[in-house]
C-alpha cells in the first residue's frame, strides 16, 4: 500500500471502504423488495410464492383440501415450505402451468401450516408434488423440474 493510501485512510479522508479481501471498490446495494409486486399481490405468503389466488389455491385446512378433491377430477399439489429456495424457483412455473391446463385445479400446501395433510401423504421432501384423478393418486414428483413437472401434467389427461 502507498504511503499517500495509508495518509487518506489514516485522516478519514478515503471514499472507498477496504474489504477483507483486498478489493478497494465500494459495496453496492439494491432492494430487497419490488414495490410493484408488493402493491399488486395482497399477502406476504402469496407474494413469496408468486400466486394470485384465482390462479392456484392456497389450501390452509385438509378440509378444505378435502372439498377440493370431491369437486375436481383432475388435481395437481405443490407441497413447498416458505424457506425452500427450490421450492421458490419452481412456483412461478407452477403457477404457469395452472393457465396452460385449466381443465386441471393447482393447490399448495405449507407443511408448515398443514403438518397434517403433508403427514397423510407422506411428504418427506420438497419441493413434492401429487398429481391425484378422481381424488386418488396417480403420480408423484420430488425436485424443481419443469420439464418434468410438465410431462407429468400432460400424463394426466
Amino acid at each position: 500500500m502507498s504511503l499517500r493510501r495509508i495518509a487518506l485512510l489514516s485522516a478519514g479522508r478515503a471514499s472507498r471502504t477496504l474489504l477483507s479481501s483486498g478489493c478497494n471498490r465500494p459495496m453496492m446495494q439494491r432492494p430487497l423488495t419490488n414495490p410493484v409486486v408488493v402493491n399488486r399481490i395482497s399477502t406476504p405468503f402469496q407474494q413469496h410464492r408468486g400466486y394470485a389466488t384465482d390462479d392456484v389455491t392456497v389450501i390452509s385446512s385438509e378440509e378444505e383440501f378435502d372439498k377440493i378433491l370431491k369437486e375436481n377430477s383432475f388435481v395437481a399439489v405443490d407441497f413447498f415450505a416458505t424457506w425452500c429456495g427450490p421450492c421458490k424457483m419452481i412456483a412461478p412455473v407452477f403457477k404457469q402451468m395452472s393457465a396452460d391446463f385449466p381443465d386441471v385445479a393447482f393447490v399448495t400446501v405449507d407443511v408448515g401450516q398443514v403438518e397434517s395433510l403433508a403427514a397423510r401423504y407422506s411428504v418427506s421432501s420438497i419441493p413434492h408434488f401429487l398429481f391425484l384423478k378422481d381424488g386418488e393418486v396417480v403420480d408423484t414428483m420430488t425436485g424443481a423440474s419443469k420439464p418434468l413437472l410438465k410431462s407429468k401434467l400432460e400424463a394426466m389427461k
